[in-house]
């Protein structure tokens, strides 16, 4: 059964956890990021001076943002944040965001001609095809 756009729109952001990033202040401009090689629009990026309010959303479905946040305070305490920073960059909490698409390995393709670095090229599983990236701040995404 083929999904509407909004219907697959729900489905991607649905499936998607919050990424976390380690730093929106590093020489990587994170909007550009999302936009170029993701596909998405940013739609809010406000410095709200205790932090950054950092949300996208897919073209098409401009009404479901994706929140991009940074561990810390007020959420978390410096220590707690450093903690989950700590985790972040060795990989261990595992995908934080699940992306799908029609052609896995079209995206793959794509991707990789962007400069984009994959730990998993498109592999066949019982539920469909997948492959994973992790990007500059240890955030692994899968898609599907």
């Amino acid at each position: 059964m083929r999904l509407s756009p909004a219907e697959d729109a729900n489905r991607r952001l649905l499936r998607a956890r919050d990424a976390i990033d380690r730093h929106f202040a590093e020489p990587l401009d994170i909007p550009a990021l999302a936009r170029v090689a993701l596909g998405f629009e940013v739609t809010n990026d406000v410095d709200m001076g205790f932090t950054r309010w950092l949300t996208v959303a897919l073209p098409h479905d401009p009404d479901r943002h994706l929140l991009l946040e940074v561990p810390g305070p007020p959420a978390l305490s410096e220590e707690v944040a450093g903690q989950v920073r700590d985790v972040l960059t060795k990989g261990a909490l595992g995908v934080v965001c699940v992306l799908t698409t029609d052609d896995c390995h079209k995206a793959f393709a794509q991707l990789s001609a962007q400069g984009v670095e994959f730990t998993q090229e498109p592999t066949e599983q019982p539920y469909g095809i997948n492959c994973t990236l992790r990007d500059p701040f240890g955030n692994q995404i899968r898609i599907n």
